[in-house]
C-alpha cells in the first residue's frame, strides 16, 4: 500500500522525490509540548506538576519485538497460512509490520533493527477503538463489574493477587498477558482457576520477575493455545501436559537461571516431539538439542540454538 504522498505524486504526475525525515530528539519534542501546551500561560513555572506530567507523556513509549509481535499475530489467527507456498506466515507478518512502520504507527527503536516503539498517544488511540475487545489493568485499576463477552485480549500488570483472582472471569480471552512482581501461592492457585476457565486461550504470556519455577499442570486444559511465552528467572521444568497441546506454534522460554544440561534432564517433555504444528522454540542453553525424534517437528521454521 503506498503512503498518501506516492498516491499524489502518480496522480499529479510529478516525478517522485523522497525526503527521509527523522524523528525530534527527546528534549526537542518536550519542548515543542510546552510551546503549544503552555503557549497563552504567563507564568509556565506556575504548573510545574503539568510540565512534569508533559515530560512524562513525551518518554513514554510501548517497545516492541518485530518478531514477537508477528508472532503474536499468526497464533492470534491474524495472518493465514497463504495458498503460495513461497511466502510463509512469518514473511507476510514482516510485509505487514513495513507497512505499519512506514506509515508511522511504529518507529525503530536503537540500532539493532529488531525493536520498534509505538508512542503512548497512538496506543491509547488503539484502546479507545477497541475497548470492547481490549483491556489493560496494572496496580491501581478497578476491574469492570460487568465484563463485556466480546473482551478477547487482556493485559494485566499488578503485585495484587486479588486482581488474578477475578481473571477466571473473563471466559473468552483468546490472548493474556501476566506481569506478576511477587511469587506465591495466591499466584500458583490464580492460574490453576485461569487455566480451567480459559479454555479459548490462544495466546499466554507470563512474566514473574520474582522467579516461578515451574507451570503447571493444568495447563493442558487450554487446548487451543498456539503460543506461549515465560519470562523467569527461575524455571527449572517444562510441564509435562505441554506436549498434549496440539495446536501449539511458539514455544519461548527466557530462562536466566543458569540452568544447564545435565543437571536438569527432565526440562523437557520427554514426547515434546508430538507437537507437529510446533514453527519456533526458544529454550535455554542447548535443550533443544535434548529433542529427541526433532525430525518429527516437520512445521519448525527456524531453531533458536541445536547444538550436535
Amino acid at each position: 500500500m503506498d503512503s498518501v504522498a506516492m498516491m499524489i505524486a502518480t496522480v499529479i504526475k510529478k516525478k517522485m522525490e523522497i525526503f527521509r525525515l527523522k524523528g525530534l530528539e527527546e528534549d526537542q519534542c518536550l519542548q515543542l509540548l510546552k510551546s503549544h501546551a503552555f503557549a497563552d500561560v504567563e507564568n509556565p513555572n506556575d504548573y510545574k506538576r503539568l510540565r512534569s506530567i508533559a515530560g512524562e507523556r513525551v518518554k513514554k513509549a510501548f517497545r516492541i519485538s518485530i518478531g514477537s509481535k508477528v508472532k503474536m499475530w499468526i497464533a492470534l489467527g491474524f495472518i493465514q497460512q497463504p495458498h503460495d507456498q513461497e511466502w510463509t506466515m512469518e514473511g507476510i507478518g514482516g510485509m505487514y509490520f513495513d507497512v505499519l512502520v512506514k506509515k508511522s504507527f511504529f518507529d525503530k527503536f536503537g540500532d539493532s533493527g529488531r525493536y520498534y516503539t509505538m508512542h503512548d498517544l497512538i496506543h491509547e488511540m488503539a484502546q479507545s477503538i477497541s475497548i470492547h475487545e481490549c483491556l489493560g489493568v496494572e496496580d491501581g485499576t478497578k476491574l469492570l463489574f460487568i465484563i463485556p463477552k466480546t473482551l478477547r485480549h487482556l493485559s494485566v500488570e499488578t503485585t495484587n493477587p486479588n486482581i488474578f483472582k477475578k481473571i477466571g472471569q473473563f471466559k473468552y480471552l483468546h490472548s493474556l498477558i501476566l506481569f506478576y512482581g511477587t511469587l506465591n501461592q495466591d499466584l500458583c492457585n490464580a492460574l490453576i482457576e485461569i487455566f480451567k476457565a480459559s479454555r479459548s486461550l490462544r495466546l499466554l504470556f507470563i512474566c514473574a520477575s520474582a522467579g516461578l519455577g515451574m507451570i503447571l499442570e493444568e495447563i493442558e486444559n487450554l487446548i487451543h493455545l498456539r503460543y506461549l511465552e515465560l519470562d523467569s528467572k527461575k524455571f527449572t521444568i517444562l510441564p509435562r501436559s505441554l506436549s498434549n497441546l496440539y495446536h501449539l506454534q511458539y514455544i519461548i522460554n527466557h530462562t536466566l537461571g543458569g540452568l544447564k544440561r545435565p543437571e536438569v534432564d527432565d526440562f523437557l517433555p520427554s514426547d515434546i516431539n508430538n507437537l507437529s504444528n510446533l514453527r519456533y522454540v526458544k529454550l535455554p542453553e542447548n535443550f533443544i538439542s535434548s529433542i529427541c525424534g526433532i525430525r518429527r517437528l516437520k512445521s519448525l521454521q527456524e531453531l533458536n540454538t541445536f547444538d550436535l
